[in-house]
């Protein structure tokens, strides 16, 4: 197994991701849904790892679901999101910090125009 395989592109990343955090077999829409990874993109990525039989699948009545069961893949994505755990929640962090500024300005502006307007109305 080599790393870049698992790594790049993405999508293939937040697949195995998606597999690895989940406790039971998934769906292509529900990796879908939970990786935030467009559907057409999860399915190209499913494919190359079943191609290199990363994960496995199995159908339940009608359906398809999806789950890791290469161990070496297991184990280096446990390393690995340990590693990249800590980044991420920095990361989300400072999004949440930089959306909340954006908000109180937008509720500081609308603040403003609603005094504005009563000013003008004579209220």
């Amino acid at each position: 197994m080599k790393p870049e395989e698992i790594l790049y592109p993405q999508s293939r990343f937040e697949v195995l991701r998606t597999l690895h955090k989940s406790s039971e077999a998934v769906s292509l829409r529900e990796i879908s849904y939970r990786s935030q990874v467009v559907l057409n993109n999860v399915q190209r990525a499913v494919e190359f790892l079943l191609s290199k039989k990363f994960i496995s699948k199995k159908k339940v009545d009608q359906r398809i679901f999806y789950q890791i069961t290469n161990e070496e893949v297991s184990s280096f994505l446990d390393s690995l999101l340990k590693v990249l755990e800590p980044f991420e929640i920095q990361s989300r962090s400072h999004a949440l910090n930089e959306r909340a500024l954006e908000l109180l300005d937008t509720m500081e502006e609308r603040s403003s125009m609603i005094t504005h307007a009563k000013r003008k109305s004579g209220r």
